[in-house]
Order: C-alpha cells, then sequence, then structure tokens
C-alpha cells in the first residue's frame, strides 16, 4: 500500500514537472527574455501540516499519526537553496508479542539543500507556475511523551520486549530528503506539496528492527508557502 501512494505521488510530480518544462521549450523566446533578467535571492517561510507513516509491522492506517512542518529558508541562487526546517508532532508503532500499538511525539530540526529541478531541466524563470524541488539534509530530533510503551513494560513484568526503550526526553540524531512540489497562486503566495522520508537511528521507536539499523518515518504534507520581500 505504502509503495503505491509513494509511486503515485512521484508519478504526479514527475508528470507535473515534465507538463512545466515542455511548456518552456516551446517558447524559447521567452527563455530568452528571462535569462536576461537579474536574479535576486529570495527568503521564504513555509507552513505545512499533513500525515506521517512510521514504518513497522502493522497495517498502513494502524500506523498513521498527525504531522506538522515549518521552515525559513533562502534561495540564494538560480538552482539551489537552503532552509532551516522545523517538524514532527506524532510517530506510531506495533509491538506483536504481546501484540499492542503504541505512539510517542518527537520534535525534529533539520538544516536542508533545495535543488529546482524544474529549473535544471527547463532553464531558471522568475514567477514560474510549478517549480519541482528536491531537498536533503539532517539535524536533530527529541522524542519525549513515550507513555504507551512505557505503561506497557509497567503493566507486564515478565515483558521482556522493547530491547531499546526510553524514558523521560531523549535526544536522536536525523536526516531528511524528498520531493516537493509548488504552485504559485499569487506573487507571494504558493502551495506547497512535500513528501519525504525521514531516518532515525533504531532506538527512535524503542525496539530492535529486523530489515537493518535503522528506523524510518515518512511524511505527506501540504501547505503555504510565502515570499518575503516581493
Amino acid at each position: 500500500m505504502m509503495r503505491k501512494i509513494v509511486l503515485i505521488c512521484l508519478f504526479v510530480i514527475l508528470g507535473v514537472s515534465g507538463i512545466s518544462t515542455s511548456t518552456a521549450a516551446a517558447h524559447p523566446e521567452d527563455r530568452q527574455d528571462i535569462h536576461s533578467r537579474d536574479f535576486r535571492p529570495e527568503w521564504f517561510v513555509q507552513v505545512l501540516g499533513g500525515a506521517a507513516y512510521s514504518l513497522g509491522e502493522a497495517d498502513f492506517v494502524r500506523l498513521l499519526s498527525p504531522a506538522a512542518q515549518a521552515s525559513a529558508g533562502c534561495r540564494f541562487s538560480r538552482l539551489f537553496g537552503a532552509r532551516v526546517a522545523f517538524s514532527g508532532w506524532q510517530a506510531r508503532n506495533r509491538y506483536n508479542y504481546p501484540r499492542f500499538d503504541y505512539s510517542w511525539n518527537y520534535a525534529r530540526s533539520s538544516a536542508e539543500i533545495v535543488l529546482d529541478v524544474t529549473s535544471v531541466l527547463a532553464g531558471w524563470r522568475e514567477g514560474r507556475l510549478v517549480s519541482v524541488n528536491l531537498f536533503a539534509g539532517g539535524g536533530a530530533a527529541v522524542g519525549f511523551r513515550n507513555l504507551d510503551a512505557n505503561r506497557a513494560r509497567r503493566n507486564n513484568p515478565d515483558f521482556q520486549g522493547l530491547e531499546k526503550l526510553w524514558t523521560g526526553t531523549k535526544f536522536f540524531w536525523a536526516g531528511r530528503g524528498g520531493l516537493e512540489l509548488d504552485l504559485r497562486l499569487a506573487r507571494s503566495l504558493s502551495i506547497c506539496l512535500k513528501a519525504d522520508a525521514g531516518i532515525f537511528p533504531d532506538d527512535f521507536n524503542s525496539k530492535v528492527g529486523k530489515d537493518d539499523g535503522f528506523d524510518w518515518q515518512f511524511n505527506c504534507l501540504v501547505g503555504l508557502k510565502f515570499a518575503l520581500g516581493r
């Protein structure tokens, strides 16, 4: 199920990118005029919300949780920008023996580099209606309110699972990368659609992973992007 959703998102984003590229190629005179203009760095702010999926041993719907992000950054060249992002909310998972679902809260901060893929393919254009971006970065996360998992351990004295259970507040390293689509509504306002994958150390979900030494979370977010100084 998750693979189908990711593939659909990728096809939609790549399809829109192809339309944007074809439109630019069909009007070479516009591109010549655009490239003659001077590029000016642009500061921006993003506010988004949506859903997160924590990779685990339960059905897709069971592992969905709310997610949010706020970020601020600067596009410093025709192709690249940088930003600082603050994201998180809740993560969910399941332990099967004995079987129970549990959730916890977290907040993540990251520094990220953003590449404008549309400008790579079709050239930079001021005020482009549709833009596709790739981004990647890393930083730190803090987990808290890991109450469900600790309650399960406390109420079952013979329970030996959750080998990496943590209590209170715990810090983790965190990485993130993904795709985003900007749909321009006005000179300084656009809708932003974002899909990303986050990676954490194996103790983020309080248990030992079966396939690798990392924990994964996937986000689908939608919100607004405000360009400052336009």
